[in-house]
C-alpha cells in the first residue's frame, strides 16, 4: 500500500514587516548556482520581487529564490 504524502506549502513571510530596515538575504539565482548574501536596506517590493538598495546599487531579487532574510543585527527570520 503506498503513502499518501500531502503536500503542504510554507506561507509567503510578510515582506512589510522589512521595508525600509537593514536586512540580510540569503538566495540561490538559479539550483545549480551558488548561495549569495546581500545586506542592504529593503525599499520595497511586489508579487515577484524584492528591492534592495546596498551601497553601491540597487538589486531586484525574485521571492522565488530567496532562502532566508532577517533584519541585521535582530535575527528575525522570514520562516517565523
Amino acid at each position: 500500500m503506498a503513502a499518501i504524502i500531502e503536500k503542504t506549502e510554507v506561507p509567503a513571510p510578510n515582506y512589510n514587516r522589512f521595508v525600509g530596515r537593514l536586512v540580510k538575504i540569503v538566495y540561490k539565482e538559479e539550483p545549480e548556482a551558488p548561495v549569495e548574501v546581500r545586506k542592504g536596506k529593503l525599499v520595497g517590493h511586489d508579487d515577484y520581487f524584492i528591492e534592495l538598495k546596498t551601497y553601491e546599487n540597487t538589486h531586484l531579487i525574485n521571492k522565488r529564490n530567496i532562502i532566508a532574510i532577517k533584519i541585521f543585527g535582530e535575527g528575525l527570520k522570514a520562516e517565523e
